[in-house]
């Protein structure tokens, strides 16, 4: 089975840099960014679209959807991590007043509320598995930044801090495939060559 994993487009959190909500909407370059997705996604035999339950991620997939001709499954499983307090603040703050907020995700402290890595590497990657056992070939996952890291960490078999090194842009893909029980990573993060560096001061 083939699984594309694709971020959400870009959002009016992501320009603010403030921890989304369930009801973060794109903006109208996050809209025209899905439109190039979708673009890049037909014509490659996908049989099916599930979507975290977000408004992000479902207007992102109904794009994708439109351009597919396929309807959109919402998945829970695919939601964000949970953010606990965080949700709604502003990352620049948290960052400056608690450095080391992100602790709370790969260890037993209890801080904000945030969801555990291990919790969400575990709902995913048993998604994926009951779509491989309903006998799936090629899917879309619309779902977000930790969903997709926690899946390129359970092919590369690890875990931890470090997975915070691999970016994944919006309205990125990352390609992983499944068989005989396990993951394989064939794609991080593709976007347009152009799409890398914008922004980033390079």
């Amino acid at each position: 089975m083939l699984v594309y994993c694709v971020r959400h487009a870009e959002t009016e959190a992501n320009v603010s840099n403030f921890f989304p909500t369930h009801d973060t909407k794109l903006t109208p370059r996050g809209y025209s960014q899905a439109e190039f997705l979708a673009g890049n996604l037909t014509g490659i035999g996908i049989e099916a679209i599930y979507s975290s339950p977000t408004v992000r991620t479902m207007e992102t997939a109904s794009i994708i959807a439109s351009k597919l001709g396929i309807d959109v499954t919402v998945e829970h499983r695919l939601r964000e991590v949970e953010l606990g307090e965080l949700a709604g603040r502003s990352y620049v703050e948290i960052r400056s007043s608690d450095p080391f907020w992100y602790r709370e995700y790969f260890t037993d402290e209890q801080k904000y509320g945030v969801e555990k890595f291990s919790d969400l590497m575990q709902r995913v990657v048993k998604f994926v598995e009951e779509l491989a056992s309903a006998g799936r070939r090629r899917v879309v996952l619309v779902t977000h930044l930790e969903p997709i890291r926690a899946l390129v960490a359970a092919a590369l078999g690890t875990h931890g801090e470090w997975i915070r090194r691999i970016r994944i842009n919006n309205a990125s893909i990352t390609l992983l495939g499944y068989s005989a029980g396990s993951l394989r990573l064939y794609c991080v993060n593709w976007l347009p060559l152009k799409e890398y560096f914008e922004g980033q001061g390079l």
